[in-house]
């Protein structure tokens, strides 16, 4: 497109003299009547492609820019991208500080309570110990030595009279004298017998029943030890229970 056709597009006439204004003027002008919001014509997008082309021959045509604006002009557009690019990268870089920093505050927070956690354990741990410590130290009621550890520490109940004191049988002689006479009672007053189940109750009724005074405590340890002493002088004889009592088997009193 030469200037004379770019003239008459925009509607300028040969003897008005062109400058800046009047090229942007006729410019608006044209593009009021041709563009395509404003005019109903097919060929309106090709008119205004064709306008801004004039515009742009006439603006080249009699206002030239010097390699040195251009180049002035390159150098201000690069500057204005790269100080925006340096822009986006600084709020970025806050962005990120920013999160860091809350991020940093909340695992203080976390570790300041987690130790107070540790402390308090701590010191409840040493109440405890402190409060054993001294329930240990301190003497029981009826132990003159303190610190013994009495497995009992309450006051416990006194023994029935006539049971014995020791803890083992054979260092009773009364509990000796007792096993010889259920040994012998077994011994003698059963005989072996087939299909007959003889009551543990009442075995207990024929031992004591020839016996002047039987105290709890020898009943106690005669139900303790008859089984064993009944099955070693009688090994065929099983212990089971008949009737819901408690019987011995393929044996019988006499």
């Amino acid at each position: 497109m030469n200037v004379s056709t770019a003239k008459s597009i925009l509607g300028i006439p040969w003897t008005v003299k062109v400058d800046k204004k009047g090229i942007e003027k006729a410019w608006k002008q044209t593009m009021r009547a041709v563009h395509p919001d404003k005019s109903f014509d097919s060929q309106s997008k090709e008119k205004t492609q064709r306008a801004n082309e004039a515009k742009d021959v006439l603006m080249s045509y009699y206002f030239p820019e010097t390699a040195a604006e251009i180049m002035d002009k390159l150098r201000r557009q690069q500057d204005e991208e790269m100080e925006q690019i340096l822009l986006r990268k600084q709020q970025q870089e806050a962005r990120v500080q920013e999160e860091y920093q809350k991020k940093l505050e909340q695992h203080r927070k976390a570790m300041e309570e987690l130790n107070k956690q540790r402390e308090q354990m701590r010191k409840d741990y040493e109440e405890m110990m402190r409060k054993l410590q001294e329930t240990k130290d301190t003497p029981h009621e009826g132990n003159a030595t303190a610190g013994s550890g009495d497995r009992y520490p309450k006051k416990r109940q006194k023994r029935c009279e006539g049971t014995r004191v020791h803890r083992k049988t054979e260092d009773s002689k009364e509990a000796c004298a007792l096993i010889e006479e259920i040994k012998k009672f077994v011994r003698e007053r059963f005989v072996a017998a087939e299909r007959v189940h003889v009551p543990a109750r009442r075995i207990m009724e024929e031992f004591t029943k020839n016996r002047e005074n039987t105290t709890e405590h020898e009943l106690h340890m005669f139900q303790l030890h008859l089984r064993r002493l009944l099955l070693a002088a009688w090994p065929q004889a099983k212990c089971s229970v008949h009737k819901g009592q408690r019987c011995y088997a393929q044996i019988q009193l006499i």
